[in-house]
């Protein structure tokens, strides 16, 4: 009985836990959380630890609302698409513990996934024409579009494209991102003007 009664303690504490500083344990798969208590299911590829689903917090980590940010349908599947104000906005949108990839981090995890890269890290449902990928890392790269400043968003089952935090030294307009269309085999990487809105994957500090 007091076994039992330590075990029920033991998890009560850790449900606590309501940011990403800190990830638990349940049925094999590591856990984090933002500020307004949103799940995310977090995943080791090589020496890195990425978020496994696109970020869909609505607040900064000081409290702040997040403005610059578009919802789609689906938020829980397939996240928020965020504007690159709120992507660079010193309050920062990653939970704490956490952070929006460098271009110099998606080069890292690229290289250790190898080829046809895209294949291996899009989700194996949802893109256009059945073109799903293997997912074989269990990154879980889902289908969003691409939202143009007032625009509606674009290719919404053909296209995903991921902000990085560096900006091209060449274009003051623009960051270097990193893009999967339905049809690619590789994660492709080229400069993107900041009126877009896109999806946010974080890795951990």
């Amino acid at each position: 009985m007091m076994r039992y009664l330590k075990i029920i303690f033991t998890i009560t504490i850790l449900i606590q836990f309501t940011n990403c500083s800190d990830t638990i344990k349940s049925n094999s798969v590591d856990l984090c959380f933002d500020i307004d208590g949103n799940e995310y299911r977090t995943v080791t590829i090589g020496t890195q630890i990425w978020m496994a689903e696109n970020l869909r917090v609505t607040h900064y980590q000081n409290g702040d609302s997040i403005l610059h940010s578009y919802h789609l349908e689906n938020i829980d599947k397939y996240g928020i698409l965020y504007g690159w104000r709120s992507v660079n906005d010193d309050r920062k949108i990653a939970p704490e513990g956490w952070h929006i990839p460098t271009d110099d981090e998606w080069n890292i995890l690229l290289s250790y996934i190898g080829d046809s890269s895209a294949i291996k890290i899009k989700s194996k449902t949802d893109w256009y024409e059945n073109r799903n990928g293997t997912d074989i890392f269990g990154f879980t790269a889902l289908p969003t579009g691409t939202k143009f400043s007032d625009r509606d968003v674009k290719m919404k089952t053909s296209t995903t494209v991921f902000w990085t935090s560096t900006e091209d030294d060449d274009a003051d307009t623009d960051v270097w991102i990193r893009s999967i269309n339905a049809s690619d085999y590789e994660v492709k990487r080229s400069s993107y003007n900041k009126v877009v809105s896109l999806p946010v994957r974080c890795i951990k500090d």
